[in-house]
């Protein structure tokens, strides 16, 4: 993309090339604000409805939680008149009337005891164990007294407790058994024990904004589990009556609503209006609130479109015991006007302002760059031609520090030969004497030899001439020493000439100067011919050296170059120590590898001076006897080694090196 570009900025004229970045930035910061505000926009919807629904959905919540604790309270009856032996109607009155204080959608309660036919009598004449208040019949709905035949099957359910009394007198003592909806509840609690209701229910008088919730009592709790025994120990029903209305306004409570509350009644067709917080809903209203989807028509707050916004609208199915109605939400006209946070506007202010910003930012940059580029041009020229002469100086110094690298190689070599000939000279000594004498001996064994065989080939009258050259020969040469000792002369030196090759081999192994690959080698063995090469150079200065060479892993490394290390390490504290002081040198195996102790006795190091010693041509020595490097280059191999080299140096006391060196 860069590269397409760059090439179609190369084609155009220099004013079209400078002005077509500034135009697709211009256009790409548009597009970005667009879409930033149209995601703006969407969350800010997305908050809104979410805000509603969960609003919507705590109404629902509070209208459930208030229906069960107002039908908690039939509970409460149910479990007063079991602890009870008999319940009286003052007893009944004292008992409900906190219900009916604590609880505002709690409208009537009554007690319907069931009375079977033939005992209809005796219920009559038992009437007075209840101090029921005066005028107590059983009657119908027309007001008619009921006198059952004792023969009759048809069970009697009047309403023997009413309250509160004085506003529902007109149904007391109405039989419920012949209103068919009334005894088709009590048969339904009573066979499925448990608390069943309906929304509209004719209770002496149609009763359209309430609803009814009977439950069943028995002889004994919990109720038996076969139906046949249900119905013999069935005792009657506690009904509650509750008023719709009152039950929503305690479940919105006082707290302020953004939304309108539509409660409808689903027992009947078309559905009922019970509650609605507007007082006189228009049509439109009044149509959007009986919907479980907005109408197309329902007119929306604001005169809001469909951005999103619209068709706020949360339908719930409240159900208890049967009972059923719709609750339908609907936000108020000013809702969104409240909720709406209009940051979307501010984004797509701010958007274009910054991309107006930005290009005019952009167009004086690019006139700076120009002059920069300009600049650049002019300056790099410059750099190039310096940093070339400064290559070539980079060169000169590396070749000079190589040849001083090499020069601090040869003069240590330099010094180890003449510690290495002063080696060889005394071994070469013994040997040639021992060749003098053998040329010696073996001159005078050659004569008496060749006389024994001219005595071979003589004539026998001359053999008696001849045995006495053969003993004057053998007194000459004194024929039994030389025999006798030929052999420990030979063997003597062979042992001088093996230590001239051992010596020849220790310094081998010290140069190596062709082995610069690396390869897995034994530390201890580089360390022992060393110390067989400085040996001399240790005893012409009576210094003492000690060796506690422990087997340790072999490493992967360059030997020459360690032997080098072990070479500096050892001349410098050889050359740190008086006559009768000493050098120890020691290996192991540590946490962090192979390890090399380098400790001697001598002058040690002043702690001015301790962090300059590896620097390249710092020495302590006089002039002419050091370059300066040894340390520096012994640094820089293990370094290379991947290893790292310590020091402890206490002045007048010795110094203490350590070289680490890693198994990989």
């Amino acid at each position: 993309m860069a590269n397409t570009f760059a090439r179609l900025s190369l084609r155009l004229p220099a004013p079209l090339a400078r002005a077509l970045p500034l135009v697709l930035l211009a256009a790409a910061g548009t597009a970005l604000t667009a879409v930033t505000f149209a995601l703006a926009r969407s969350r800010d919807q997305e908050r809104v409805h979410r805000n509603f629904s969960e609003a919507a959905g705590a109404l629902g919540t509070s209208w459930q939680r208030t229906v069960t604790n107002h039908l908690e309270a039939l509970e409460t009856i149910q479990y007063f008149y079991a602890s009870a032996q008999l319940v009286e109607a003052p007893e009944f009155q004292t008992f409900t009337s906190g219900m009916f204080r604590s609880l505002p959608g709690l409208q009537a309660l009554y007690w319907a005891p069931r009375v079977k036919a033939q005992e209809f009598a005796a219920y009559l004449n038992d009437l007075k164990k209840y101090d029921l208040p005066p005028g107590y019949e059983v009657r119908d709905a027309e007001g008619r007294v009921r006198r059952p035949p004792a023969e009759s099957t048809q069970d009697i359910y009047p309403l023997q407790f009413v309250e509160p009394f004085a506003r529902f007198r007109d149904v007391w003592g109405l039989d419920l058994a012949v209103e068919p909806d009334c005894l088709s509840l009590l048969e339904s609690a009573r066979e499925e024990a448990r608390a069943v209701g309906r929304n509209r229910l004719r209770f002496g008088r149609e009763v359209a904004a309430s609803f009814f919730v009977f439950r069943p009592l028995y002889k004994r709790d919990p109720p038996p589990k076969e139906i046949y025994e249900r119905r013999r120990s069935f005792l009657g029903c506690i009904i509650g009556q509750f008023q719709v209305e009152e039950l929503m306004r305690a479940s919105l409570g006082g707290r302020p609503q953004d939304f309108d509350v539509f409660l409808w009644d689903d027992a009947v067709t078309p559905p009922r209006l019970l509650y609605s917080t507007e007082k006189q809903p228009t049509p439109e209203r009044l149509a959007a609130g009986a919907a479980e989807s907005p109408p197309a028509s329902f007119p929306l707050p604001h005169g809001r479109g469909s951005d999103g916004y619209d068709r706020l609208h949360w339908p719930m199915t409240l159900q208890q015991h049967g009972c059923q109605w719709t609750l339908i939400v609907l936000p108020k006209p000013d809702y969104l006007d409240r909720q709406s946070a209009s940051q979307e506007w501010w984004v797509l202010v701010g958007g274009l302002l910054a991309t107006a910003f930005l290009v005019a930012y952009v167009s004086s940059v690019q006139g700076r760059a120009a002059r920069i580029e300009r600049l650049v041009d002019r300056r790099t020229a410059e750099l190039a031609d310096k940093n070339q002469k400064l290559q070539v100086t980079l060169q000169e110094l590396q070749k000079a520090q190589a040849q001083l690298v090499q020069s601090e190689k040869l003069a240590s070599l330099g010094q180890l030969v003449a510690g290495v000939l002063h080696e060889v000279n005394n071994p070469l000594a013994f040997v040639n004497n021992n060749v003098a004498v053998l040329e010696r001996d073996v001159s005078g064994l050659a004569d008496l030899l060749r006389l024994h065989r001219d005595k071979q080939l003589a004539l026998p009258e001359r053999c008696a001439d001849f045995d006495a050259r053969i003993e004057e020969a053998a007194q000459r040469c004194d024929a039994a020493y030389t025999l006798d000792n030929l052999g420990g002369l030979l063997c003597r030196t062979r042992e001088g000439l093996k230590r001239i090759g051992q010596i020849v081999k220790d310094l081998r192994s010290f140069a190596r100067f062709q082995e610069s690959e690396r390869k897995e080698c034994d530390l201890n063995q580089g360390i022992e011919a060393t110390l067989n090469l400085v040996a001399s150079q240790a005893h012409n200065r009576q210094v003492t050296l000690s060796t506690e060479l422990t087997p340790v892993p072999l490493l992967t490394c360059s030997p020459a170059k360690l032997n080098q290390v072990v070479y500096n390490l050892l001349i410098n504290a050889i050359d740190a120590c008086k006559p009768g002081e000493r050098v120890s040198v020691r290996t192991m195996h540590g946490p962090r590898g192979v390890e090399l102790h380098v400790h001697d006795t001598g002058t040690g190091i002043d702690p001015t001076i301790r962090a300059k010693i590896f620097d390249p041509f710092f020495t302590t020595k006089p002039v002419g006897q050091g370059t300066g490097l040894g340390l520096s280059v012994s640094y820089s191999i293990v370094r290379d080694h991947g290893g790292d080299i310590l020091v402890e140096s206490t002045p007048g006391k010795g110094s203490h090196f350590t070289v680490v060196l890693p198994l990989r």
